[in-house]
């Protein structure tokens, strides 16, 4: 009897910390903790205050405004309008084009021209878009490269992924730096255009 005591007692230290670590781990696959890690970091980038914005970067947005101030046409706009700003943005100044909109399929063949000769005009100063897309159904993985229509792409105009890769909250936190695809490693529009700007062609 007393060794069987003996025995139960060395077992419960091997069973406690056992079970502890087991409802621990349970504990933490719910949402609630994962969620809450992720309240904390909002938490320490509000405690950092807010930062700078350079000057130097310009954003043009397609918002509402822009729906009801074009009465002309309807969105997605056609690509002479994007060829338009294209030129008027450099004539204004500007020492790169970002575009994160996607030209990746051909429509009209006068203004997807319009817009080739514009951004082969400023060839070494534009950045276009493009996605990697995943798709999964089940155990089944397949991936999909969607770049600028052939086109522009006869340019070798440069071009950067813009996938976005949001939380379980639906909150954007971070920046995806590249996409793996294949043998490639197609890089985001942010990379290329400090790629460019650090060493121009």
């Amino acid at each position: 009897m007393p060794a069987l005591l003996r025995f139960l007692r060395r077992l419960h230290y091997v069973v406690a910390p056992l079970l502890v670590f087991l409802v621990a781990q349970l504990v933490f696959l719910t949402p609630f903790w994962e969620h809450l890690e992720l309240k904390a970091y909002d938490n320490l980038f509000t405690l950092c205050g807010s930062r700078p914005v350079s000057d130097d970067i310009l954003i043009v947005e397609i918002d509402q405004s822009t729906y009801e101030s074009i009465e002309t046409a309807s969105y997605p706009y056609p690509r002479n309008f994007h060829a338009r700003l294209l030129r008027n943005l450099f004539a204004a100044g500007a020492r790169m084009v970002i575009f994160d909109i996607q030209f990746d399929v051909e429509r009209n063949p006068e203004q997807d021209a319009e817009l080739v000769r514009a951004c082969a005009e400023y060839r070494d100063r534009v950045i276009l878009a493009g996605k990697v897309e995943i798709d999964r159904a089940g155990s089944h993985t397949m991936m999909r490269r969607i770049p600028p229509m052939k086109p522009l792409l006869r340019h070798l105009i440069p071009w950067g992924v813009v996938n976005i890769r949001t939380d379980t909250d639906g909150f954007v936190r971070r920046y995806t730096l590249f996409q793996r695809y294949q043998e490639e490693t197609p890089y985001s529009i942010g990379v290329q255009a400090l790629s460019l700007l650090h060493n121009p062609p």
